[in-house]
């Protein structure tokens, strides 16, 4: 038997776990299975998810692709769409080698064994500039939708050819040839003496042996013999490189203002001015007759006003929210090894303020031209004035052509809420390259770094 196909998958069948697929809203589970003991499922409901390999690609051949799909349950399956992509040496999508949509409802319910089998052909890639292809199966949400699941997903390239059928029956004998000329005949044995009768004399030597007559026609052929067997799977292929970073969530609301402070002290009341005289009373009338009442004396002048007191102090400002950040886009070298600081910001926090943090790194990689693969991992760490607060793994690496330095881009993201205690803080961003195989330069290229102070 001749076998001459391989499955371009690695783990098609989920039974190693995630690895290497890239997955979100995507978990190994252990039913429904379509084979084996495990299968990937999403979630039910109106969330989004999706499961990703990238895999060597053939610029000139079409290929086989098949896998199966279910719901997770009775009731309306999801929307799904499975999908190959085709991107250059800069991550930069092409094109499309298979595009199939799959409706709500679509799906049977996998926990009873009923699974859906979907078969393709791709198209070659469309440029000559493409560089990696990417298989994508994504479930799409849909408010009161079932959960789903995907199991044994195979990309086929070549064929198999069956075993040699059995020796067609032997042809008939062909006729046989024209005798051939009789041979010359042997000299004759001498006289013998007169008298008594000599000896016989000996036989005369045989006469050379015809020539062989020609070979008969030769018969019909035989009847070809049956189709052999189907050849056995081949063996699987190598691990493909982690699919790209999905993008950074969007940034939170701003919160709420703080409360006015209180008001200052009212300065002291001024003196009172001092009174004036009291004017003259007029002179009194004799008694008996009425005479007029004397004129009022003159009001006395008014006294000073007093100072006015000081202003009291303007009471503190309360706290509320603010945004720093810092981007940078510049080349920066990441020595393999070594914890690399890669961006820095400062935030002054009061009491009971927290911070938002939205951390973002594109991390270059070149492999060297040695070998046929090349990995590496890399870490993505947070610190606050130099303590430890997360970190992010990403795994990298794939298969290349001895000679070529192949490229590729990591993006990590971080997000995280930190409650730190009152006072200034130096926030950092860290690139730290391990267990490199065959990996040439390492750079860090754009980044930013941006944090939210929230009173809570």
């Amino acid at each position: 038997m001749s076998v001459n196909f391989t499955n371009l998958i690695t783990n098609p069948s989920f039974e190693k776990g995630l690895s290497p697929w890239a997955a979100n809203n995507g978990t190994v589970a252990s039913s429904p299975v379509k084979t084996g003991f495990r299968s990937l499922t999403f979630p039910a409901g109106n969330a989004n998810g999706y499961v990703s390999q990238q895999f060597p690609l053939s610029k000139t051949e079409q290929m086989e692709i098949f896998y199966f799909l279910a719901a997770v349950g009775e009731g309306t399956s999801p929307p799904m769409l499975i999908t190959v992509q085709y991107y250059d040496l800069f991550n930069r999508f092409i094109g499309y080698g298979y595009y199939q949509p799959i409706d709500a409802g679509g799906l049977p319910n996998g926990l009873t064994g009923e699974w859906k089998t979907i078969y393709g052909i791709t198209t070659p890639a469309p440029d000559t500039a493409a560089a990696r292809a990417v298989v994508v199966v994504s479930k799409i949400a849909r408010a009161g939708s079932l959960g789903a699941a995907v199991d044994d997903v195979f990309i086929i390239r070549g064929t198999a050819s069956g075993l040699a059928g059995p020796t067609g029956a032997t042809g008939t004998t062909g006729a046989a040839g024209a005798a051939g000329p009789t041979g010359p005949a042997g000299p004759a044995g001498t006289t013998g003496a007169a008298g008594a009768s000599g000896p016989t004399g000996a036989t005369g030597a045989t006469g050379p042996t015809g020539h062989i007559g020609p070979t008969g026609p030769v018969g019909p052929t035989g009847a070809t013999g049956a189709v052999g067997a189907t050849g056995a799977t081949g063996t699987t292929g190598d691990t493909g490189p982690t699919g790209s970073t999905g993008s950074t969530g969007a940034t939170g609301a701003p919160g709420a203002t703080g409360a006015t402070g209180p008001a200052g002290a009212t300065g002291p009341v001024g003196d009172t001015g001092a009174t004036g005289p009291v004017g003259l009373t007029g002179a009194t009338g004799a008694v008996g007759a009425t005479v007029a009442t004397g004129a009022t004396g003159t009001t006395g002048p008014t006294g000073a006003t007093g100072h006015i007191g000081p202003t009291g102090v303007t009471g503190a400002t309360g706290p509320g929210t603010s945004f720093s950040f810092n981007q940078l886009n510049s080349t920066l070298p990441v020595p393999p090894g070594t914890e690399t600081i890669v961006n820095t910001l400062t935030v002054t926090t009061l009491p009971g303020q927290l911070v938002q943090i939205n951390a973002h790194t594109e991390v270059d990689q070149v492999s060297s031209t040695s070998g046929t693969t090349f990995s590496y991992e890399l870490i993505q760490r947070l610190r606050r004035n130099g303590d430890l607060i997360t970190d992010v793994h990403v795994a990298g690496g794939g298969t290349k052509q001895v000679g070529v330095a192949f490229p590729q881009d990591e993006e990590p993201v971080i997000i995280w809420a930190d409650v730190p205690p009152p006072g200034t803080h130096v926030y950092t961003i860290t690139i730290q390259i391990i267990n490199a195989v065959n990996v040439g330069s390492i750079t860090a290229e754009s980044r930013s770094l941006h944090a939210i102070v929230i009173q809570t």
